[in-house]
């Protein structure tokens, strides 16, 4: 949780493609593997399959510290911009 995506949208080009933030995954019962999550944006929270969704930066979590850290240093604003132009 707390992974920045971007949330696919086939009838938009990838620079409309709106961020967002990890806030709870979905997990199936029989195998344990995450299949859809919940992604707050900027106006709502949305329920997405996995498959609809592109992650840009993944947050680690530090046990016993209560705290967080970027795994990867990526600045999403950047790689937003960046997909914008491809």
């Amino acid at each position: 949780m707390g992974d920045i995506v971007l949330l696919v949208d086939e009838s938009s080009p990838r620079c409309g493609w709106p961020l967002g933030r990890i806030v709870d995954v979905h997990r199936n019962s029989k195998d344990k593997l995450v299949r859809s999550v919940l992604v707050r944006t900027k106006s709502t929270i949305l329920d997405r399959p996995v498959a609809k969704i592109v992650l840009l930066e993944t947050v680690e979590h530090v046990e016993g510290e209560g705290r967080r850290r970027r795994k990867n240093q990526v600045n999403s604003l950047i790689l937003h911009e960046h997909i914008c132009m491809l």
